[in-house]
């Protein structure tokens, strides 16, 4: 394990090797001041609560506009 304490993490629902769902889930209880943000293209209802429910602070859509 590294010595590494962010202070966010930035990540995506779908990874490349895994689910962010589950390494929210893992993270979360270990590092409880870590804020965990979503960044993702998918965005139904189930998808952003099951990632609150998990622990993450936040979800943005890829698609959300900046101002």
């Amino acid at each position: 394990m590294h010595d590494w304490k962010p202070d966010v993490v930035l990540m995506d629902i779908y990874l490349p090797d895994g689910n962010g769902l589950e390494v929210c889930r893992k993270i979360h209880p270990s590092c409880p001041s870590v804020r965990i943000l979503f960044f993702s293209a998918f965005c139904d209802q189930a998808t952003v609560q099951a990632s609150v429910a998990g622990g993450a602070s936040g979800y943005l859509r890829k698609t959300a506009a900046f101002n």
